[in-house]
């Protein structure tokens, strides 16, 4: 049986959400199926496959703004005991422009970090966000 709060939150969760466009109803319907599916779970099972710089595709759920949510590329930073640490990253040109950088931009967003495949190995310039 569902309580009463439960059923309030679902109500304006329901209102707010026609309130957005399709494509936030279709990253919020993903990543809401996505958490149903995986609540059980303790952990990961590739963690074998898993390499420390490599980059990988992450659902970080849902969550309020300017926090880091939906799917998004990360950088592992470390793999251990079937968890892994990750640092979100973006695609995001803009962000990219306009992420700090101690040496191409000083003036820059210290919200986000650009980083070079000089600076840590990755394939491409990547925006990371380290908020």
């Amino acid at each position: 049986m569902l309580n009463n709060g439960l059923l309030n939150a679902i109500s304006k969760m329901i209102l707010k959400f026609q309130k957005y466009n399709v494509n936030e109803q279709i990253r919020i319907s993903k990543s809401i199926i996505s958490w149903i599916n995986n609540y059980s779970k303790t952990g990961f099972s590739d963690e074998d496959n898993l390499k420390v710089k490599q980059i990988i595709y992450v659902d970080f759920g849902l969550s309020i703004t300017p926090e880091m949510a939906y799917c998004h590329p990360a950088l592992v930073l470390k793999v251990e005991n079937h968890r892994c640490v990750v640092l979100p990253c973006t695609s995001n040109i803009e962000k990219f422009e306009n992420a700090y950088h101690p040496v191409y931009n000083k003036h820059g967003n210290k919200s986000f970090y650009r980083l070079y495949v000089k600076n840590g190995g990755l394939e491409k310039n990547t925006a990371v966000d380290i908020t």
